[in-house]
């Protein structure tokens, strides 16, 4: 399928090894983007706005972090599915922090994360679930 017709997955990820392996994992079935910080990735989502969002909790040494990035895309696009990936355990992340989030794959699990975003998307071209 070519790539503009993929959905189009956004990972914002620090740490670039982990931020390729994500990549790698999802660019056969996706058109993936990545940010490697917080504030590119709500550059991205002014120009891309049928995504889905991969992101981690830790953006370390930022200024919008995975928790502060996620209020800000809520606010500013509240249809876009935003996934957490994270090390944490689950009584470690907030609940008013949780709801937020469309999924939660917690590592080592990435392989979940595929079939994770096509239970969040209702067709190919992007058109997102309510």
């Amino acid at each position: 399928m070519p790539k503009e017709q993929k959905l189009k997955v956004l990972v914002v990820e620090d740490n670039e090894p982990v931020r390729e392996v994500i990549r790698a994992l999802l660019e056969e079935e996706f058109y993936v983007l990545t940010a490697p910080t917080g504030a590119e990735a709500l550059d991205i989502l002014r120009q891309h706005k049928d995504v889905v969002v991969v992101t981690t909790s830790t953006l370390r040494g930022q200024l919008v972090n995975g928790f502060v990035l996620l209020r800000e895309i809520k606010k500013r696009h509240p249809r876009v599915k935003v996934i957490l990936v994270t090390g944490a355990s689950a009584p470690e992340i907030p609940d008013e922090i949780k709801t937020l989030f469309s999924a939660i794959v917690y590592k080592p699990f990435l392989e979940l994360l595929p079939p994770v975003i096509a239970v969040l998307v209702d067709d190919r071209v992007g058109m997102m679930r309510d």
